[in-house]
């Protein structure tokens, strides 16, 4: 139901018109986090998508692989926000979205069918993929903010398995409190005291 894995990972900044059509390593996963900044998921390398770009590996992050059924069942008992809706663009919405890039694309620079969240879950930073790995829809990615949360994005199509991305500090943590959420412990106890998170996540950005 759970898999937890090391995560090889590259952050790109560069202009959003350049990440837009940018192109990525074959079996990579693109997240786009802002409109000038990409995580790249399972490279360890990525050429710049232009010549002032600022690309660097960004090593510190762990993946939880979940069903759709886990995962939904996760975000229902350890947190308070909806988890984003990967969804089939229409016409309209694929034009409106030309040229704006998606927010999760495959390395061949298309559009997949997944969507991007980011939040707390069971007290913990969260980046939420929705749908990972799925093949491209049938419309254009969608612009960044028309998700369902601010910070979250639709991206056209259907399902695949879903990805938490978490500090790689706060791995074991999030590990043991995502076990008790799926086993059935009341939510208050899964989610756990935040000041002792941020106070870690303050402590890692500190080294």
């Amino acid at each position: 139901m759970v898999r937890r894995e090391a995560v090889a990972t590259v952050r790109v900044a560069a202009r959003a018109e350049t990440l837009d059509g940018a192109s990525w390593p074959g079996d990579a996963t693109a997240v786009r986090l802002a409109d000038d900044e990409v995580l790249v998921l399972d490279a360890l390398e990525t050429s710049p998508p232009e010549p002032d770009a600022i690309v660097f590996p960004d090593t510190g992050w762990v993946r939880f692989v979940l069903t759709p059924e886990a995962g939904a069942e996760l975000m229902a008992r350890a947190a308070s926000w909806p988890p984003p809706v990967p969804r089939l663009d229409t016409g309209a919405d694929a034009d409106a979205g030309a040229g704006s890039g998606s927010d999760v694309s495959s390395g061949s620079g298309s559009a997949s069918a997944s969507a991007l969240g980011q939040g707390m879950v069971a007290g913990i930073p969260v980046k939420l993929v929705v749908g990972a790995g799925a093949g491209a829809g049938a419309g254009a990615g969608t612009e960044p903010g028309s998700g369902t949360e601010p910070g979250s994005v639709g991206v056209s199509g259907g399902g695949g398995p879903w990805w938490f991305l978490v500090p790689a500090a706060l791995a074991d943590e999030f590990e043991g409190r995502l076990e008790d959420a799926l086993d059935g412990v009341p939510e208050s106890r899964v989610r756990g005291e935040q000041g002792s998170i941020q106070q870690a996540v303050a402590g890692e950005a500190m080294e």
